[in-house]
């Protein structure tokens, strides 16, 4: 264990545990950096691990890692900067044009935090990465290079722990048929588009319509939903594509591509043509997994009976 100055222990020099136990247990501010992994080692190692972490512990650490209301060391030496070099007039402008200016000069702390957005998580992981993302690209070139690494690890969490989490295909089976297309239904309304279940009797096997308006460009997506153990084979890829391009439109209408959601995979022959054919799209349930861990949140297989309920209510 390596000390550093004043009794504050150098992090790169601690094993996993170590490190692991001093930010559990609150004494970041004992070790340097507190606010981001020390090193590639720590970082593997803890990803490598998340899934044995609780939720209370692994809020504990993004809670290290991001931003605090707080001022860092270097903010009472740029402001000294600024005012020693700048005239009253270009202060009061920089003030005015930039917020971070005003925190900075003001008496109260210069970072707003950013630790809210645990409240994001476990349901919207998605949402928590989109903010911390924004609030890089206001305050990268002005952050410490520790706090800057913190958000970036921070968002690799989230990400791992809430997001490329895989449900065993077991799970997906346990729906029924209709269960698996409200999931997949709810899927696209959160990712933006106006869905519509289709009637059985219809639409060349298509199980829901999905639209989306989005800069004066409009998508139109036909899904078929499989909910099947044995894998999806080339023949049911080829009878879709027949569907794309025999399906009624109105004048002006097009299909931008058709979809299968399958709770199985793909034979080899199917992902060949998939390869070649740009209007088709093949989702297995392992990726299906992480879109919906995405979108609607890494418990959203425990939340299930309350999309159901709400689908029943829809389509009664």
């Amino acid at each position: 264990m390596k000390y550093l100055v004043d009794n504050i222990i150098d992090a790169k020099s601690l094993s996993f545990e170590e490190w692991y136990r001093n930010i559990i247990d609150g004494k970041g501010n004992e070790i340097f950096p507190s606010n981001c992994f020390p090193n590639n080692e720590i970082c593997d190692e803890y990803l490598k691990r998340i899934n044995e972490f609780s939720e209370i512990e692994i809020k504990s650490v993004l809670r290290q890692f991001l931003v605090n209301t707080c001022n860092y060391g270097s903010d009472s030496f740029y402001a000294k900067v600024l005012l020693d070099t700048k005239s009253k007039i270009e202060i009061i402008e920089l003030i005015n044009k930039y917020e971070h200016i005003r925190r900075l000069l003001s008496k109260n702390p210069t970072w707003e935090g950013i630790t809210w957005i645990l409240d994001l998580l476990p349901d919207s992981p998605n949402d928590a990465i989109k903010v911390l993302d924004s609030y890089f690209s206001a305050h990268c070139l002005l952050l410490p290079d520790f706090a800057v690494n913190g958000l970036n690890d921070a968002s690799t969490i989230i990400s791992a722990k809430y997001i490329t989490y895989e449900y065993p295909q077991q799970k997906f089976l346990e729906l029924t048929p209709t269960e698996f297309e409200w999931i997949v239904e709810e899927l696209y309304k959160s990712k933006g588009y106006k869905t519509h279940l289709t009637q059985k009797t219809h639409d060349g096997g298509i199980d829901i319509i999905a639209e989306r308006i989005e800069k004066s460009e409009r998508e139109k997506i036909l899904i078929q939903c499989k909910r099947y153990s044995k894998n999806i084979s080339v023949k049911e890829v080829r009878e879709l594509n027949g569907v794309i391009n025999d399906y009624p439109l109105t004048k002006g209408e097009k299909i931008t591509k058709g979809i299968i959601i399958s709770s199985s995979d793909f034979t080899y022959a199917a992902k060949k043509l998939y390869e070649k054919n740009y209007s088709i799209e093949l989702i297995n349930f392992k990726e299906l997994s992480k879109e919906l861990n995405k979108y609607l949140g890494r418990y959203w297989f425990h939340k299930r009976s309350n999309i159901f309920r709400e689908k029943r209510k829809a389509y009664a």
